[in-house]
């Protein structure tokens, strides 16, 4: 999994411009870059893409946290 490592700063770039452009747009962007990295790469993914079962559970929790945390505006 070290070859995932080795992309990290291609990604930290990629999330950067995602979120400058997501700001201007005022579109929420939900970033669960911390989430993952208080665990191991084998721990949640395959090949580092796709995600394991743990992966799965983790990032679908994160987003209900999320989610519950930052409910959506009432538009009636």
């Amino acid at each position: 999994m070290d070859e995932v490592r080795r992309y990290q700063s291609d990604w930290d770039l990629a999330l950067a411009h995602l979120k400058e452009w997501a700001q201007q747009r005022e579109v929420p962007v939900i970033d669960m870059t911390a989430l993952g990295a208080a665990h191991s790469v084998a721990e949640l993914y395959f090949d580092g893409i796709h995600l394991r079962p743990a992966g799965d559970r983790l990032f679908a929790q994160g987003f209900v946290d999320w989610f519950l945390a930052n409910p959506p505006p009432r538009r009636f």
